[in-house]
């Protein structure tokens, strides 16, 4: 509730004969009044939702009763229109205890210090708009100052490129500092009940004379009469009327708190958020509304009106200026070293750049020496013979690590050369095909007298291992004869095979006693099939020189390819 919703019941001077003119159902005075056949009067909205409930009937009388059986009650009218009521500028709220322990209420009470003036219902609206006592937003609403302090704030940012942490602390402390106000102000307006109350038991405390133990904080009656306490700070002539300025009913979105004063000299501190008043820190205030009469005083103290910092000549609102100042980058600082005056934003590059009492180290790169900055000079011009020498023997120790470092390297690259070149070699070398026959019941192959192994694929060509276990004639009877065979029935047209092979016997009592052999042949051979030996060994030493073991025999052919030939058919060459 706000001080434009006043009841009219509040604002009227007779208040003896206010049951004349009031409604039978709300108990409120009549808005737009209406009355049955009977006179009983109502106002407009309460009857028709009376009669939306199908009551169709007159609620005291009860009398046949519709909205075309309503009638005006023009005597009524104008006697409303020319009621006796006060300014609504003439009321402020206040609590007062309820039936329901320690909690308080808010009511509408006459506040002696506002607008006396009374009139006709009808015309007091046009003297509420030019009212002095009427309530205006102070212009250095806590909207504004936000803005000042942003747009303070991004010059700053602008300006101070290298020092972008530390301004950007700096301004969002000051952001903070009035988003603080905001979210105090807000808080007021969103939970004004438990705000309210809080001021109350402050002003209660006051009243009963807690404060008698501070020596910042007195007591003083006001000259009107009325029981609202003024509390001067540090007793100067700034004066927080809690109570007087109170506007609006704390449980709605528009009571606010507001404070007057004489002077702004030390009002910042009413409103600081790091007080040193009794019972702890000070919630800050917003301003609020204040008395149309009292604006041009509140201005001279209001805590949101700009001040130019002295140092960066920015506007920030008057109680956040402090703190600004005390981390103003365009604060002057005094160099530990030189003891020159210089802005803080400039400090650390002053003391890396230019301070002549730094200590520095010596500039050139093979001297280690340290000394202020102002000697810089002498000490070039006096060490150049030491510091051409120091060059030349570091350039000296350089170019011997980088002969040792490119010895390196270039060992490194050879072996590096030697690892691809073998890589490649082999990469180019003949390909070689390894077979491995296992005859597993050799004493039925030698009662066949004739066994062959699977045939395996080289190149396209189809070629299989065929062995002889008492030769393949009467010259080699006795003897063991083996070849690497192609089956001709199946081989590339056109193309032949040169090969190495070798064809081993493999001793499965000890391998070193293994027999291998090793040919040379171009497939497919001309008047034969096969390529190997007719004797290879006698069949008595391969069966009792450990050749066999448990029935099997073992061999390994191992096959290279040397060249894979293109043949040219006799007729083909006659027709060139």
């Amino acid at each position: 509730m706000d001080i434009f919703q006043i009841p009219l019941d509040t604002l009227v001077v007779d208040q003896e004969n206010i049951k004349e003119i009031q409604c039978g159902i709300c108990l409120q005075i009549l808005v737009t009044p209406r009355q049955c056949k009977n006179g009983h009067l109502y106002c407009l909205s309460c009857i028709q939702q009376s009669l939306k409930k199908n009551r169709h009937e007159c609620p005291q009388c009860r009398c046949s009763l519709d909205l075309d059986k309503l009638s005006r009650s023009l005597f009524l009218e104008k006697h409303l229109r020319n009621l006796n009521v006060f300014c609504k500028n003439h009321f402020r709220m206040e609590e007062s205890p309820s039936f329901f322990g320690n909690s308080k209420s808010p009511g509408w009470v006459e506040d002696l210090e506002g607008c006396g003036f009374i009139g006709p219902h009808e015309n007091i609206e046009n003297h509420e708009i030019s009212c002095s006592f009427r309530f205006e937003n102070c212009k250095f609403s806590v909207n504004n100052s936000n803005n000042i302090n942003s747009n303070r704030n991004n010059n700053n940012n602008n300006d101070n490129d290298n020092n972008n942490n530390n301004n950007n602390n700096n301004n969002n402390n000051n952001n903070n500092n009035n988003n603080n106000n905001n979210n105090n102000n807000n808080n007021n307006n969103n939970n004004s009940s438990n705000i309210v109350n809080s001021f109350s038991s402050m002003i209660l405390s006051l009243n009963n004379s807690i404060h008698g133990n501070c020596s910042g904080f007195s007591i003083s009656n006001n000259s009107s009469g009325n029981n609202s306490p003024q509390v001067r700070i540090n007793q100067k002539e700034i004066v927080v009327n809690l109570k007087s300025n109170m506007v609006g009913n704390p449980n709605s979105e528009d009571g606010l708190l507001t404070t007057e004063g004489n002077s702004g000299e030390d009002h910042n501190n009413s409103f600081s958020s790091s007080g040193s008043g009794c019972g702890g820190d000070i919630i800050p205030i917003e301003c609020g509304k204040i008395r149309f009469k009292d604006l041009e005083k509140h201005y001279l103290v209001c805590p949101f009106r700009p001040i130019q910092c002295n140092f960066c000549k920015f506007e920030f609102t008057f109680n956040s200026i402090k703190d600004h100042e005390t981390n103003c980058d365009f604060r002057l600082m005094e160099c530990s070293q030189c003891k020159s005056q210089i802005p803080k934003k400039e400090l650390k590059g002053h003391l890396d750049e230019k301070c002549p009492n730094q200590i520095i180290s010596c500039t050139f790169g093979y001297c280690d020496k340290t000394f202020e900055r102002k000697e810089l000079n002498n000490h070039l011009n006096e060490t150049l013979a030491q510091h051409i020498i120091m060059m030349k023997q570091q350039q000296q120790e350089e170019i011997s690590l980088l002969k040792k470092e490119f010895s390196n390297q270039l060992q490194l690259k050879d072996e590096k050369i030697k690892t691809l070149e073998k890589l490649i070699k082999e990469k180019l070398s003949e390909p070689k095909i390894k077979i491995d026959w296992k005859i597993k019941n050799y004493l039925e192959c030698k009662r066949n007298g004739y066994h062959q192994s699977e045939k395996f694929i080289i190149e396209g060509f189809p070629f299989f291992i065929g062995i002889f276990t008492d030769g393949d004639n009467n010259e080699s009877k006795g003897f063991i004869s083996i070849y690497l065979f192609l089956d001709t029935s199946d081989i590339p047209k056109g193309r032949c095979i040169n090969t190495e092979f070798s064809l081993k016997f493999n001793n499965q009592r000890d391998p070193s006693q293994s027999l291998n052999r090793e040919y040379k042949a171009t497939f497919p051979i001309r008047d034969g099939s096969g390529w190997g030996d007719r004797r290879s060994i006698k069949t008595h030493n391969l069966e009792s020189n450990g050749y066999i073991k448990e029935n099997t025999l073992l061999i390994t052919a191992e096959v290279t390819i040397k060249k894979i030939l293109w043949l040219v058919e006799e007729s083909q060459c006659d027709k060139h």
